[in-house]
């Protein structure tokens, strides 16, 4: 089963792991995404995943997140926009829980965004208000 050390994580070699409360499992390898960076082959995890587990970072330490997790949130939201991914079905993959904790973390960032010096792409506001509803 899963192993956690405390709030670090263990990763074992055919098992499965937790990363802040979100289990990343041997299906998770299964649906890395290919993409080409610079010319560059690269496969990564799916953006809802991310997300998931981003979202499950910035809140849970305080109910202020950092401003890093703040940045790399509206980033990911953006290159979710970009890519045709609803708000509807980010809201799908993400638990209770997450989608609150994604939308205080939206209108947290809406408020001081221009405050941001690592936002390479951000969502449009009409993207940020349906994932507000």
């Amino acid at each position: 089963g899963p192993h956690r050390i405390g709030s670090s994580l263990f990763l074992p070699e055919k098992d499965s792991f937790f990363i802040q409360n979100t289990p990343v499992t041997p299906e998770t390898w299964g649906c890395l995404v290919e993409s080409d960076f610079f010319g560059i082959p690269l496969r990564a995890a799916p953006i809802p995943l991310l997300l998931d587990l981003k979202v499950g970072v910035s809140c849970s330490q305080t109910s202020r997140p950092r401003d890093h997790d703040c940045e790399d949130i509206m980033n990911l939201l953006g290159l979710a926009e970009i890519r045709d991914i609803l708000p509807t079905e980010l809201k799908f993959y993400l638990s209770y829980d997450k989608i609150e904790g994604l939308k205080r973390i939206v209108e947290y960032c809406s408020t001081r965004g221009s405050e941001f010096k690592h936002l390479i792409v951000e969502p449009s506001i009409a993207y940020r208000r349906y994932l507000l509803e």
